[in-house]
């Protein structure tokens, strides 16, 4: 399986609360972000925190192929963390990372995954780079939907592969 370690930033004039309530909430996805298509709750977890929670998700990208997989919350601190793991054509975990300052939520994107349809793995080593922006454009156009779905400003979008990967 090929690995990738993402890491996505997003700025926002807003407060740290209200960005929370869009990242913080798997289901509201596809409210806001277009690339995601669909969100269905499987099982639902401590009502009180929301872990163990699992949403199918299926994303669509900037490429002809879609990727379905299921996040279940491991954990949860509003409204600051959200830690997912990942089942499916994305294995792995993924984790939400926000902090205000000075008015300006950041909000920090780890996605740990590996690939799991046969193709995405077989075409890697030529392809790596091409699914990579790939996954930069998405999540560039997910940081410029979410600003105008919060009525926000966005002042910083930036996503990038790291090199190192040990999953």
């Amino acid at each position: 399986m090929a690995s990738y370690w993402f890491i996505t930033t997003w700025k926002f004039v807003a407060p740290i609360g209200k960005v929370w309530e869009a990242v913080g909430d798997s289901a509201s996805y596809p409210q806001w972000f277009s690339l995601v298509s669909s969100v269905s709750l499987v099982r639902e977890g401590d009502r009180e925190t929301g872990v163990g929670s699992v949403y199918r998700t299926h994303v669509n990208s900037k490429l002809p192929y879609s990727l379905s997989f299921e996040l279940e919350t491991v954990r949860r601190i509003p409204p600051h963390l959200l830690e997912v793991t990942s089942a499916g054509e994305l294995e792995g975990s993924g984790r939400w990372d926000l902090t205000e300052e000075n008015g300006v939520t950041s909000a920090v994107f780890h996605w740990y995954v590996r690939t799991t349809k046969p193709w995405m793995n077989v075409t890697a080593p030529l392809l790596r780079g091409i699914f990579a922006l790939n996954h930069k454009k998405v999540m560039d156009e997910g940081g410029e939907q979410l600003a105008r779905y919060l009525g926000a400003r966005l002042v910083g979008n930036y996503s990038h592969e790291e090199k190192q990967v040990n999953l």
